[in-house]
């Protein structure tokens, strides 16, 4: 009776491991059940041992819209070194219901996770594997929408490029930052500053900004789709 009742104990546990635990190899991430209010904890199992606890304290400005889920964290490879890494979801928000999260990324040397705050400012992020992106998107204003691209590399991840899609010239002018004479109608003003065709005025122009070791170039205004930005983004702004 007392090995059936050990039989009956381990399949329940093997049941809740493979509801709770995600990874792979044989490091595997467990919701300790304990979690409460503000706090989400995370054991790091490592060859049936625990190697590490992750308390998890939710940001004040992200506090009550992101504990009530029923998966509080995710795991993929978020900066493509071929580990997985930890994301945990910390809700969503204004009209647009804007999706923010926080990450944890995997240390081979170290063998823990470590916070990677910075993954948290990226609006509706996306991993791209297979173009080693991960993208950001946000929508402005019911005219403007705003798309991002981060790449890795040896200083961690940064922004590659900023998209902005506008729907009217006079936006041009406030995405330029730029002075308009009192006399002259500002979408027409920005349309004859890059010597862009009048019948423009009421069209979609799509601009972008490039960042490159803190050198930040703005393009001109374009009414096409640029032709030299990863393929799953230029889908994203068709």
């Amino acid at each position: 009776m007392q090995n059936i009742i050990n039989k009956f104990s381990f399949l329940i546990f093997i049941f809740f491991l493979d509801i709770l635990c995600y990874g792979q190899g044989n490091v595997s991430v467990l919701q300790d059940k304990n979690t409460n209010g503000s706090l989400l904890k995370l054991n790091i199992i490592k060859d049936k041992k625990v190697i590490q606890k992750i308390e998890y304290h939710y940001p004040e400005e992200y506090f009550g819209n992101s504990i009530y889920v029923e998966e509080p964290f995710e795991i993929t490879d978020v900066n493509f070194d071929g580990f997985d890494d930890i994301l945990i979801y910390l809700g969503s928000y204004g009209n647009q219901c804007v999706v923010y999260k926080d990450c944890f990324l995997w240390d081979v040397k170290k063998q823990k996770f470590e916070n990677f705050s910075m993954f948290k400012d990226i609006p509706n992020p996306q991993i791209d594997e297979s173009e080693k992106y991960i993208y950001g998107n946000i929508r402005n204003s019911s005219s403007h929408y705003e798309y991002e691209a981060f790449i890795w590399d040896e200083n961690g991840l940064k922004c590659k490029f900023k998209i902005h899609e506008v729907y009217s010239a006079m936006q041009l002018a406030e995405l330029y930052n730029m002075d308009i004479p009192e006399e002259k109608d500002s979408g027409e003003y920005m349309l004859e500053f890059f010597d862009l065709d009048l019948a423009l005025y009421d069209s979609v122009f799509y601009v972008k900004i490039s960042y490159d070791n803190g050198k930040i170039e703005i393009s001109k205004p374009y009414v096409e789709v640029f032709s030299d930005i990863p393929e799953k983004l230029k889908k994203s702004i068709k």
